[in-house]
């Protein structure tokens, strides 16, 4: 019941569900709810194996307690590293931003279990040389262990250069000797065929 003398409130329940009619509206529905669901799953799975090994749900962030005595004993995803445990797993802030890192400036604290997973999470990228380096792998490529330290590429052996042998340019004595000796040649065989008639 509505107390004191006041006006009866009115039920707010006229649906316009005709557009054509004087008191145009229109109900909106969501029939499409559970297929845009699927659609939004499907979409998270193709940006995660585009961008792997980076994390598809967005920056790397450290784990923190919540502060206060009431909040304290759980734990959540924090704003970013601190700097001093950037350094300590010898990552700078450029490398940070590269491994898509996120960096709090406020933070002060040194956590040994941010530390390792910064070391766990930067053994696992493998970062491809510069094109300006100008140096690249040739043969079997081999399999890269987990290990933290980065792999430097292998200068490419440097093949010499073929050269085409120059022909030298033929001299009128040796075209003039090659005439005479196929001329004697001929001679030859023409005095041969004759002294065999001759036998016969």
């Amino acid at each position: 019941m509505v107390s004191k003398n006041n006006v009866i409130q009115s039920v707010h329940l006229r649906k316009h569900w005709n557009q054509n009619t004087s008191q145009k509206g229109l109900v909106r529905t969501y029939f499409d709810q559970a297929g845009k669901k699927l659609r939004r799953r499907i979409h998270r799975f193709k940006k995660a194996r585009k961008i792997f090994p980076r994390p598809f749900d967005g920056e790397f962030r450290p784990v923190i307690h919540c502060p206060t005595q009431r909040y304290n004993m759980k734990v959540r995803e924090g704003r970013g590293y601190s700097l001093a445990e950037l350094k300590k797993a010898k990552i700078s802030q450029v490398m940070a931003k590269r491994f898509c890192i996120s960096i709090d400036h406020r933070r002060r604290t040194e956590r040994l279990e941010n530390i390792n997973r910064l070391k766990a999470y930067r053994s696992r990228i493998i970062v491809n040389p510069a094109a300006t380096e100008k140096k690249q792998l040739r043969g079997q490529i081999l399999k890269i262990s987990g290990d933290s330290k980065r792999v430097a590429a292998i200068d490419a052996p440097k093949r010499k250069p073929k050269v085409k042998k120059e022909k030298k340019p033929k001299v009128k004595k040796e075209r003039k000797q090659k005439k005479e000796k196929k001329l004697l040649k001929a001679v030859k065989g023409g005095d041969k065929k004759g002294q065999k008639k001759g036998g016969k």
